[in-house]
């Protein structure tokens, strides 16, 4: 890992940029290839057909391509991102001539380009997007003519491709205008050598692509400065260690590139920071710290919106992870909503009263040998149950065997359905809590309790699926409530009369496979004093640790805590509102 890149190399022919001509910003043109919205996944080593899957299934563009040989099958890695509203098209197996007409037919620029040997011809796949940007592009250019190109157009590459046909290296390229930025650029490097390179000119990695010698793998590199955005790169990765390196990180992948070792696709690639939400940094600094000293190894992540206003704490909040039993608040509105609506079920419209049974094709209870029934049930969990007592079974004592009871009562695919109606676009609960990894995103839990509190139950049953689960307000925020009392002054009482004002829900989870994990995610409504009146302002949150050590999460830390913390700022404003109000 390399945050100042260190390390000795050799000088290698390329073009630079002097150092007094290279102080300032970098271009604007730059955003349109290191933007991120927050969505990204990584694809290494898949088919075409596949990447072209992946790209329908995932509503995303491709913002960085990578192409090599496997078996003598054509292979591409690649980054996708979701940039909602882009146009975007990829292509390969194309010549130079080629790219240049697709380019000219749909008025668009290119983002990334690779260059390989198809033969003994130059092959390119590119992938290129309908946005306005100044840019240029080349192939077939020495190293002299590239570097002149640079000078010509006073511009940074924001990719640049190698490739050896007989001994000739030839470079094709885009390049955008540099504006005030230094821009320096290297070939022929060795990973030993790329470190040394970034040391040297003192700015950060901006392109790296891999290409194939007689003396084995080299690679083709650029560099800009300043340095203005925290940045990692790493080499000799798979794609796992790539994903897990960003998440830590809070990162996303803007290149990657791949050499073979033996026959194991290995990748080099440049991560760049997440620009995190927050309206308090210092608060931002303080939960991150707190989360990272609670685990070994993995990610978390964290966040915190108000209903209504905007995004005030974040960190990973779009990453996927395993949500562990915090799932089952899915199956709970499923199910909350269909005594709702009176959904019919067996010819019968569904109620609290209903009965759940045993799901079909699993034997008499208890089973251990049969998942999920792998846990001791109570009398007041034994199947089959009231819907009424099923939910508060699944909620308030987190029993698995009574949630895959209720998800298959409705059926998996319609609770599915219900996720997709509430935006949860990156939630699946593909199979039941304590048998298999499921996936969600704390964004989408944020959507789940939103809805739930806004009118996708009424009244009535959004209070009743509070009572089915942990709705007690958070001991932690009343902790600070009372400590901000009394230095406000207010009586000894005021933070039990604040705790009665407060509305709350949560689900948390903690699961234990290959890797460890723990999460909560819920609703929470502050009182605050208005014009003399009492009023609630609402939020959603959520915190998350994925991919730990084997007993590596310390579960003596509670995370509301975490959740107090971030909300700091908004019990301070309530209780203010109280010491200076009418509100009695």
């Amino acid at each position: 890992m390399y945050l100042v890149p260190v390390g000795q190399g050799n000088d290698v022919a390329g073009h630079t940029c002097p150092k007094s001509h290279c102080r300032s910003t970098e271009s604007i043109a730059m955003a349109l290839f290191e933007d991120c919205p927050g969505h990204w996944w990584l694809h290494e080593s898949v088919s075409a057909a596949d990447l072209g899957n992946a790209l329908n299934e995932q509503q995303a563009v491709i913002t960085d391509l990578d192409t090599h040989r496997v078996g003598g099958e054509r292979r591409f890695s690649a980054v996708l991102q979701r940039h909602p509203g882009v146009v975007h098209w990829w292509y390969f197996g194309l010549s130079g001539e080629e790219v240049g007409s697709r380019l000219l037919e749909h008025g668009a620029v290119p983002v990334s380009l690779v260059s390989y040997r198809e033969n003994r011809s130059v092959r390119f796949a590119v992938v290129m997007q309908s946005r306005p940007a100044v840019h240029w592009w080349y192939f077939g250019l020495s190293a002299d003519d590239l570097g002149r190109k640079l000078d010509e157009h006073q511009a940074m590459a924001v990719d640049i491709t190698a490739c050896d046909i007989g001994g000739q290296l030839r470079f094709a390229a885009i390049l955008v205008p540099r504006g005030q930025a230094g821009f320096w650029w290297y070939y022929g490097l060795t990973e030993a050598e790329i470190g040394a390179r970034v040391d040297h000119d003192g700015g950060r990695l901006r392109c790296i692509r891999a290409y194939d010698t007689a003396q084995g793998t080299r690679y083709v590199i650029g560099i800009v400065a300043p340095v203005e955005r925290a940045w990692w790169w790493y080499h000799g990765q798979s794609g796992d260690q790539i994903r897990a390196r960003a998440w830590t990180d809070g990162a996303f992948p803007s290149t990657v590139t791949t050499r073979h070792d033996g026959a194991a696709a290995r990748h080099a690639c440049i991560l760049l920071a997440q620009p995190w939400a927050t309206i308090d940094p210092g608060t931002h600094g303080v939960v991150r710290d707190m989360l990272a000293r609670r685990h070994r190894n993995g990610w978390h992540g964290f966040y915190l919106r108000r209903i209504g206003g905007p995004v005030m704490q974040s960190f990973n909040d779009s990453v996927v992870f395993d949500p562990a039993s915090a799932i089952k608040a899915l199956v709970h509105a499923h199910a909350m909503r269909a005594v709702q609506s009176g959904t019919r079920i067996g010819g019968q419209a569904v109620s609290l009263a209903t009965v759940v049974p045993i799901p079909a094709g699993v034997g008499p209870l208890p089973n251990p040998a049969i998942c999920p029934f792998d846990e001791i049930n109570g009398p007041a969990d034994t199947l089959p149950l009231q819907l009424d007592l099923a939910m508060e079974s699944m909620m308030q004592r987190s029993r698995n065997a009574s949630t895959e009871a209720i998800r298959q009562f409705f059926g998996a695919t319609d609770v599915a359905a219900t996720a997709a109606a509430l935006g949860m676009a990156d939630t699946g609960h593909d199979g039941a809590t304590g048998c298999s990894r499921n996936r969600a995103t704390l964004v989408d839990f944020g959507r789940l309790y939103e809805a739930c509190s806004q009118g996708f139950l009424d009244a009535t049953h959004w209070d009743r699926f509070r009572r089915h689960a942990m709705g007690e307000p958070l001991v932690e925020v009343v902790d600070a409530c009372r400590r901000i009392a009394a230095v406000r002054g207010l009586p000894a009482g005021f933070a039990e009369r604040f705790r009665g004002a407060m509305r709350g829900v949560f689900k948390e989870g903690r699961g234990t496979d290959s890797v460890e994990k723990k999460s909560v995610a819920g609703y929470i409504a502050l009182p605050f004093c208005v014009d003399g009146r009492i009023a609630l302002r609402e939020y959603v949150y959520g915190v998350f640790i994925d991919g730990a050590d084997l007993a590596g999460i310390d579960d003596s830390f509670n995370f509301h805590v975490a959740v107090a913390r971030m909300l700091e700022g908004e019990i301070t404003a309530a209780v203010d509102s109280f010491a200076q109000g009418a509100c009695g």
